[in-house]
């Protein structure tokens, strides 16, 4: 039986496979990181969303990575959570 990381270290060699995993792990972690904020602030969705000017329905998407964001919406998803938002690009 092969192992998951091993599977996946495998995959990682198809130039293909690795954007679309890269792109979609970067989507993941940035939705996660949004609901575990807010989660902390002790707030619902539907708090996060009258803060937004949108429906509870939105914030169920972006915090389940279905909804594509713009740099405007990080930051206005930030100033809502009372955050910042830091972007690095080249930093390894």
């Amino acid at each position: 039986m092969i192992r998951h990381k091993d599977y996946l270290r495998k995959q990682l060699k198809n130039p293909r496979f690795k954007e679309t995993y890269e792109r979609e792990l970067f989507i993941v972690r940035v939705s996660e990181r949004i609901a575990r904020l807010r989660e902390r602030k002790g707030m619902t969705q539907e708090a996060l969303a009258k803060r937004l000017g949108v429906k509870a329905s939105m914030v169920s998407r972006i915090e389940a990575g279905r909804q594509n964001l713009t740099l405007e919406s990080l930051h206005r998803i930030a100033r809502a959570l009372s955050t910042r938002v830091r972007v690095e690009i080249g930093v390894s």
